[in-house]
C-alpha cells in the first residue's frame, strides 16, 4: 500500500492551533498502468525486429526475441499477437540436428542394427531450443549433423575350455567308539560306552566347461556443420559384447562340492550366439554412449 493510501483514511489532520496539513495526493494507477502499456509496447517492438533477424537465420535473435515476447506476456499476458509470436520465435531459434550412421568397416551391417542404435529416443534429448531427428526427409535443412562413424567391428570365434579338479571335504558320518590302551570301550561316569563322531574324507571329480565369445566395435562420434560438413568436434569410442556360460558336471560324492561348484552344476552348455546377434546387441552397448556425448554437447542445450 502507498504511503499515501494510509493517510487518506486520517484525513483532515489538524494541530492544536488549528492548522490544517495539506497533502498534494498523485493517482499512481493510471501512471503505473500506462508505463506498463509503454513496456509491453516497446518490448513488442523490440521482440519484432529480433524476431525477423531470427527468420533471417540468426538463431540467437529469435531467441532473444522469444525472451523479448515472454517479457511482454509479463506485463500484457493478452497483449496484441504476442502469443503467436512465442511459438514464431521458439520454431525460428530451434536447432535441427540429424543422427546419422556411417560404416566404414568391411563387414555388412544389418538394418537391424541401424535400427536398434538409432532408436534412441530423440524425445528425451529433444528441448525448447533443439529437434534431433535420426532420418533425413525431403530438401530439409538440418543445423548439425551427429555422424557415427564406424571403423572397426570384430567377433571373435567362440571358445571352449574345459577343465577337470577334484574337491573334498571332511564330514562326520555315523560314530565310533572310544578304546582305552587295551581296547576295550571307554565308560563314562556313569557306565555308559563313550563315543564320539565319526571323521571321513569325502572326494568328487568335477568338470567344468567355460564357453566364451567376445565383439567389439570402435568409433568416432563426429559433430558435423551442417551446411559445410565441416568437423567441429570429435570422440573416438567403443562398446564391447562379451558372452560367458560355464556348465559342470561331477563324478562322486556331491557333498564334497563347494556352494559355488553346486551352482554350476547342473547348467549346460548352449550354443553361441552368431555374429549378427553378437554385433546386434553392440547397439545397445553404444547407444548409452551416444545418448551421453548428445546431452555433453554445449550446442545441443
Amino acid at each position: 500500500m502507498l504511503r499515501q493510501e494510509k493517510i487518506e483514511p486520517l484525513l483532515p489532520l489538524v494541530d492544536k492551533k488549528g492548522y490544517e496539513a495539506q497533502f498534494q495526493f498523485v493517482r499512481a494507477e493510471p501512471l503505473l498502468e500506462e508505463a506498463r502499456k509503454q513496456s509491453a509496447a516497446y518490448l513488442y517492438s523490440e521482440g519484432r525486429q529480433l524476431l525477423e533477424a531470427g527468420k533471417g537465420g540468426d538463431k540467437l535473435k529469435a531467441r532473444e526475441a522469444y525472451a523479448a515476447f515472454v517479457r511482454v506476456a509479463d506485463y500484457d499476458r493478452n497483449y496484441l499477437d504476442t502469443e503467436l509470436l512465442l511459438e514464431e520465435a521458439v520454431e525460428a531459434g530451434k536447432t535441427h540436428v540429424l543422427i546419422s550412421l556411417i560404416n566404414d568397416t568391411p563387414i555388412l551391417l544389418d538394418k537391424s542394427f541401424e535400427e536398434a542404435l538409432l532408436s534412441i529416443g530423440t524425445r528425451d534429448l529433444n528441448s525448447r531450443w533443439t529437434t534431433f531427428y535420426t532420418r533425413e526427409f525431403g530438401d530439409f535443412d538440418f543445423d548439425y549433423v551427429v555422424a557415427v562413424k564406424f571403423r572397426h567391428i570384430e567377433v571373435s570365434p567362440g571358445v571352449v575350455k574345459e577343465r577337470s579338479y577334484q574337491e573334498t571335504a571332511e564330514i562326520e558320518e555315523g560314530f565310533e567308539y572310544v578304546l582305552d590302551e587295551r581296547g576295550n570301550v571307554k565308560k563314562d561316569s556313569l557306565g555308559n560306552d563313550i563315543k564320539v563322531p565319526k571323521k571321513v574324507l569325502i572326494s568328487a571329480e568335477v568338470l567344468e566347461v567355460h564357453q566364451r565369445k567376445a565383439a567389439r566395435i570402435e568409433g568416432n562420434i563426429e559433430i558435423l556443420d551442417g551446411y559445410t560438413g565441416s568437423t567441429l568436434d570429435t570422440e573416438p569410442t567403443f562398446a564391447e559384447n562379451v558372452f560367458e556360460n560355464y556348465a559342470a558336471t561331477f563324478r562322486g560324492d556331491e557333498r564334497a562340492l563347494s556352494e559355488e561348484t553346486k551352482r554350476r552344476c547342473g547348467n549346460r552348455p548352449v550354443n553361441f550366439p552368431t555374429d549378427g546377434e553378437m554385433i546386434l546387441v553392440l547397439a545397445d552397448k553404444f547407444k548409452p554412449l551416444l545418448q551421453q556425448k548428445i546431452r555433453n554437447y554445449d550446442l545441443f542445450r
